[in-house]
């Protein structure tokens, strides 16, 4: 063989070498299985969140309808089964449904209502019966005896929904008698613990002591983000995931001690902090929010036992090449940073962006629905899924 063919032959040897290797270190593989579309009636109210909830038996989505003041649970995979509707006219009656609620399904017998702006919760059946309501204090000590009360709202979101273990509500208490708008509110706001948890007997309140990242106090700017994300697991913890952190913090609910596990993307290492002269300047807002990276939230798998930490990767030219056009939101790339239940990170996955959306994932006992754009339409209300077997 002549010296060309054999410096050929290498050549084509370390290009295999190398691309075997790089498959061999792929841990986790998203392989795409089927599509599944979902219609929604006109008066459901997304802000409410779309979730889904799994008996032993069923899976569901689940939503709220204006229409008819319902809770409405629909089969996902089982088309023998029927939707189920629970009532919330009773539950109506404390405080106005279409003011906006969230929900927490402990079972189809259990269900919390937390009414926005209210600071009340209703456990409501499966008949839609009102079995006990509570009404929380607007005031809360601060976790330094030295200093007095302040006004708080409980807030539960898609990404930090109202969370609910052993006789206690774990839920985010957001601060209201401060404007986010100058150095020394910011400092007031970051040094307050951002979640509570609250005893449905004895109607205590206590912190939880876990104070937001240094990152987030140490600044004198900050980074536009004002809770914390969260999800649980099956043994009593939490895990909350903050936009502008790499690390994880898990808390256990029995024991209140703290873990924390760094979990951090590939695709970026720095968070840029949001200038608090720009407060209410919506263009530089906007140019913002598509530069930045920002964690989106975590999600707890119970199925495969993983945890996934949403990973929004940063547009670095905010103006496209025609020099008029900008890049928008939906421009922004996006991956999966996939951890084991020892919070070891084993995995990133990236998602194409312009075909996923990472706003709308449940894991399945049939593997991970993300949304996909391309089979979403907003005239039909119609919400399109890709059904994602995992191997790892």
């Amino acid at each position: 063989m002549d010296k060309k063919n054999l410096l050929l032959v290498g050549f084509i040897t370390i290009i295999c070498f190398c691309s075997c290797k790089n498959a061999a270190n792929k841990k986790v593989k998203f392989i795409e299985s089927q599509n599944v579309e979902i219609t929604f009636p006109a008066t459901i109210v997304e802000h409410y969140g779309i979730q889904n909830f799994s008996t032993h038996h069923v899976e569901y989505i689940t939503y709220v309808d204006t229409f008819d003041i319902s809770l409405n649970l629909r089969p996902l995979f089982d088309s023998l089964e029927d939707v189920i509707k629970i009532s919330l006219k009773e539950a109506n009656l404390i405080h106005k449904v279409q003011n906006g609620i969230s929900y927490n399904i402990q079972s189809l017998d259990s269900i919390f209502i937390l009414y926005e702006n209210t600071n009340t919760i209703s456990l409501i059946s499966s008949e839609g019966l009102v079995i006990n309501t509570w009404q929380f204090s607007q005031f809360i000590n601060k976790h330094n005896d030295n200093e007095s009360s302040y006004e708080y709202t409980l807030v539960s979101m898609v990404r930090n929904p109202l969370k609910f273990y052993n006789n206690t509500f774990f839920i985010n208490a957001v601060r209201n008698d401060i404007i986010l708008n100058n150095e020394e509110n910011l400092r007031k706001y970051f040094e307050t613990y951002p979640e509570i948890a609250i005893n449905i007997n004895s109607y205590k309140i206590n912190h939880i002591m876990l104070p937001w990242p240094n990152n987030y106090q140490n600044s004198k700017e900050f980074f536009r983000d004002y809770w914390p994300q969260t999800c649980t697991n099956k043994k009593g913890k939490i895990i909350y995931s903050f936009a502008k952190n790499h690390t994880l913090f898990v808390y256990d609910c029995s024991t209140k001690k703290i873990e924390k596990h760094k979990t951090e993307s590939s695709y970026f290492d720095n968070f840029n902090t949001y200038p608090v002269d720009k407060i209410g300047n919506m263009s530089y807002l906007k140019k913002y929010m598509v530069q930045e990276s920002t964690y989106k939230g975590v999600i707890y798998d119970d199925y495969n036992k993983l945890y996934y930490r949403i990973a929004w990767h940063p547009v670095h030219e905010y103006e496209n090449e025609d020099g008029i056009t900008v890049n928008e939101l939906d421009d922004k790339k996006w991956s999966i940073i996939v951890i084991n239940e020892n919070f070891e990170q084993i995995d990133e996955i990236e998602f194409n962006q312009e075909i996923y959306n990472y706003y709308y994932i449940f894991p399945t006992s049939k593997g991970l629905m993300i949304q996909n754009k391309r089979k979403t339409t907003t005239e039909t209300r119609t919400i399109g899924f890709t059904l994602f077997q995992l191997q790892h």
